[in-house]
């Protein structure tokens, strides 16, 4: 009776989760000025509902106190932009990536201003890796500040805003990496202009030029990677970008051919996989482990099936070299999926610590503060796999790490794949 209730309860919780949508229209509403009072009311909703929700993996109750005190003393007659920035901080003190503000879609903000460049962050400096604009500021340009505000502040205060799991980093510069004019909009500020001082590529003078904002994101294209999957003489590779949606038959023709081809090199790319249903993971698993094994420990409550049931090794099981390459953008499911492969002696982990390990908290539900309407995706169950030797709240580690220069990104150099091929022709 006990599991059939727990059962149920997960259930229900993945319905509700599919129900949430994004992108969720609310009645149009031009942006004005809450007063202080309303926002208060607001602030202490979402620390009671924090406060108040199951125990998260990772969170620090005394640092989240601490952050929320902080924060809260500086409320007053504000904005709703201004207060969503306000709160951000609060919410990434929890310390889980699944637990998220959302700003309202369907109430118009008036600060639409974005950076007008794509950038790269390499070691908490900024680098311009697109132009949307036919400016004077050349692609590879090193930023050393925006509106005078110093490149690695700008850094920091837009990590202290970015939920992450624990003390993991890659997946905040994952993020900025593919998106960074977003998140400086939403976190940072919308000016009307930026003054952007930087040093060009192989120079020394420090430049100050100002740009007008873009009315748009710049969103980079998808993660780097490679095609859904292909065979060569020597290796195959899969690439994976979500656990969702994965066909079952697919996967299974594609590892029946591994075999038939008689293929000793397996090149998984996981990069950017941001995670998706456990059953989908596990049914990759099954083709890539070498016996059989529990998905989750067994104190894992729900997922009974996943936790006290053996995931059976497909007979068309890969049993070669499995070379996987990572980054931060790897999390949730594709962090449990490493860590159950990270410990086996014919895998190699090729590129950056994940985004996500082998523990996480999911299953989230969304509710909205009452006078502002922001959402706080607020995460409900923590996920552990059967595993052992990893750290909590990081995530997992290459064997072989890879660090990108400006130059390598300008190139289009997939350096990750290129170690691998190195390491295979070695053999």
């Amino acid at each position: 009776m006990h599991n059939i209730l727990k059962f149920i309860t997960i259930i229900f919780l993945i319905i509700l989760t599919g129900c949430i949508s994004d992108n969720e229209v609310l009645p149009s509403h031009q942006e004005g000025i809450f007063a202080k009072d309303a926002l208060l009311q607001d602030f202490d909703q979402l620390v009671d509902i924090i406060k108040s929700s199951p125990p998260k993996a990772f969170t620090d109750m005394s640092k989240f106190a601490h952050v929320a005190e902080s924060q809260r003393l500086k409320i007053s007659d504000m904005s709703r932009y201004e207060f969503y920035k306000l709160l951000a901080p609060v919410v990434a003190a929890v310390d889980c990536g699944h637990t998220k503000i959302k700003y309202p879609v369907g109430y118009l903000q008036e600060e639409r201003y974005y950076f007008p460049f794509a950038v790269k962050v390499i070691n908490s400096e900024l680098y311009i890796f697109k132009n949307s604009y036919n400016t004077n500021i050349p692609e590879g340009s090193k930023i050393h500040s925006i509106n005078n505000r110093d490149s690695a502040e700008i850094i920091d205060i837009l990590y202290s805003s970015m939920p992450s799991d624990g003390s993991n980093e890659t997946r905040k510069e994952f993020q900025l990496n593919q998106n960074f004019s977003d998140y400086y909009h939403n976190y940072f500020e919308a000016p009307e202009q930026f003054r952007i001082s930087y040093t060009a590529p192989g120079g020394t003078d420090l430049i100050t030029e100002v740009i007008e904002p873009n009315k748009s994101k710049f969103i980079m294209e998808d993660a780097p990677g490679l095609d859904n999957y292909f065979f060569t003489e020597n290796y195959a590779v899969l690439r994976v970008k979500y656990f969702k949606y994965m066909s079952s038959k697919t996967i299974d023709s594609f590892f029946t051919t591994l075999k038939q081809n008689g293929s000793t090199n397996l090149i998984l790319d996981l990069r950017g996989n941001p995670g998706g249903f456990a059953d989908h993971a596990n049914i990759l698993l099954s083709y890539l482990m070498d016996e059989s094994f529990y998905f989750y420990s067994d104190d894992q409550e729900g997922f009974d099936h996943l936790a006290l049931e053996k995931t059976v090794i497909k007979e068309n099981a890969f049993k070669g070299k499995l070379f996987i390459m990572t980054d931060g953008g790897c999390f949730s499911s594709t962090g449990f999926v490493l860590s159950h492969l990270k410990n086996n002696p014919n895998v190699t982990i090729v590129g950056q610590e994940s985004g996500g390990g082998y523990k996480c908290n999911g299953y989230a539900v969304k509710e909205r503060l009452q006078n502002t309407q922001i959402a706080l995706i607020n995460a409900q169950v923590v996920g552990t796999t059967s595993v052992e030797g990893l750290e909590s709240g990081r995530g997992v580690m290459p064997d072989i790490e890879v660090n990108y220069t400006i130059e390598d990104y300008l190139l289009g150099k997939d350096l990750e794949f290129e170690r691998i091929l190195e390491m295979i022709n070695s053999l």
